[in-house]
């Protein structure tokens, strides 16, 4: 059913691994997509108490695919959707709309959106066995592209 993702109900938890390994789980609009169908997909799945997304191999997220960006450059905005006028706003705004609780399992390397997705989810994020970094100019403009400027009260300050 999936591309770029795998999803699968491991009783009572939906799993959700991104699965492009070869490109450290870059997000394409297809892994958007699919994502999004997956985590709608387990909040209404009454046998589902929550959702855990992690990364196939040995990245979580690096982010944006600069391929797909490249891309989008190139065909410009006009091959974008143009936004629903109800939806919350964000790349992941769409998870404060779930009922269940949603915890990112960072199991590598994350980096730029890779970071929001986990800044996004309902819980405190696991990084356990990742290493977050985001590059932004100084001084940091990220909250208003959609960062979290609470992320280090989140996930907690390290260096």
């Amino acid at each position: 059913m999936y591309e770029h993702i795998v999803y699968e109900v491991n009783d009572p938890v939906g799993v959700i691994t991104l699965d492009r390994p070869e490109r450290l789980n870059a997000f394409t609009n297809r892994t958007l997509t699919e994502l999004r169908d997956a985590v709608e997909r387990a909040g209404a799945d009454p046998s589902v108490v929550g959702t855990v997304i992690t990364g196939h191999g040995r990245g979580f997220c690096a982010g944006l695919d600069v391929e797909a960006l490249a891309s989008t450059a190139r065909s410009g905005s006009s091959s974008r959707p143009e936004p629903d006028p109800d939806e919350l706003p964000g790349l992941f705004g769409y998870f404060l709309l779930q009922d269940k609780p949603i915890v990112a399992a960072v199991n590598g390397v994350v980096a730029g959106g890779g970071l929001e997705l986990t800044w996004a989810s309902l819980d405190r994020p696991d990084l356990a066995e990742g290493v977050a970094a985001m590059v932004e100019r100084r001084p940091p403009r990220f909250a208003r592209l959609g960062g979290d400027p609470a992320a280090p009260a989140h996930m907690g300050e390290r260096r």
